[in-house]
């Protein structure tokens, strides 16, 4: 390993570049060697070589080396993508930077829809655990480099896409549309939902971001609307959210003990985490660490 000039450690050129030839510079090991390289070269070349890859379209979308083409990578991955509303939210952004709200308001509505929600962080995170381990990584260690890796900055997008759909709900009650402004309403909450169960649940970070969506709107509930929208009120909500963000906080606070636990184990949380989510796997370490603690 080396470091970057922030200080981080990423992958030696050479050994990216042996890995590559190994892999024939496929698009897995292309957008591996990117995130720990953290060198836009290999997304260009995965970009040209494989522009109908879902995950080389949402690599593209969320870097700053393809701003001119945004769109066409956004309608690319949307007709990739047709049940994913990740690809409807993030079009929907694009089109309100761009002043096209009733696009935006299309793109919303039927990203409601759709509930097969994925941000491709599983499949990014075990493009990274191969090339990690291909280069002599210990198990756990391959699990811990490849899941900082295969985490995506799609969070800034959907945040400020909460933020910009917040505003207009704002302007449509200025403008005396309620409809619209329910409308909008409703499809921030299901975006929040999405993030917080199912699918987009996966990752404790995607919840607690889908939480903070959640409460942005809440805040601009009017008195009546909330039992409706919700399904409960308000205070019933926020009690949940609270006892929900105690439980994060207490899980992720105790989860630094993994690397306490034999390698062994630490691969079997790795493992939960792919397959059952990471609150699980949290939850399942919780449960072995007060196990392994000798009776008072």
């Amino acid at each position: 390993m080396e470091v970057d000039e922030n200080g981080l450690p990423r992958l030696k050129r050479e050994v990216a570049d042996a890995y590559l030839a190994k892999k024939d510079r496929n698009s897995e090991s292309l957008l591996a060697v990117f995130k720990a390289r953290r060198d836009p070269a290999y997304l260009k070349e995965a970009a040209q070589k494989f522009p109908a890859d879902r995950s080389v379209q949402l690599a593209v979308i969320l870097s700053d080396e393809f701003k001119g083409e945004r769109r066409q990578w956004l309608e690319r991955f949307k007709e990739s993508s047709p049940d994913n509303p990740l690809a409807t939210y993030l079009s929907a952004r694009e089109h309100l930077q761009s002043g096209r709200t009733e696009e935006a308001l299309q793109d919303l509505v039927a990203g409601s829809g759709r509930h097969s929600f994925d941000d491709l962080t599983m499949q990014g995170m075990l493009r990274a655990e191969e090339l990690y381990v291909s280069v002599d990584f210990t198990s756990p260690m391959a699990k811990t480099m490849a899941m900082a890796d295969g985490m995506n900055p799609m969070f800034t997008e959907l945040r400020g896409l909460s933020r910009e759909m917040t505003n207009l709900v704002a302007g449509y009650r200025q403008a005396n549309d309620g409809a619209s402004a329910d409308k909008m309403m409703q499809a921030g909450l299901e975006m929040a939902r999405q993030l917080q169960s199912g699918p987009g649940g996966r990752l404790v970070i995607n919840q607690m971001v889908g939480i903070a969506i959640e409460q942005q709107f809440m805040r601009l509930m009017e008195l009546g609307q909330a039992s409706q929208m919700l399904g409960v009120s308000v205070e019933e909500r926020l009690a949940q959210m609270k006892a929900q963000r105690a439980e994060f906080g207490e899980l992720t606070k105790q989860s630094i003990s993994l690397y306490e636990l034999p390698e062994r184990e630490q691969a079997l949380y790795f493992d939960r985490l792919k397959v059952n989510g990471e609150l699980d796997a949290m939850r399942w370490l919780k449960e072995r660490l007060q196990n392994a603690q000798p009776p008072p």
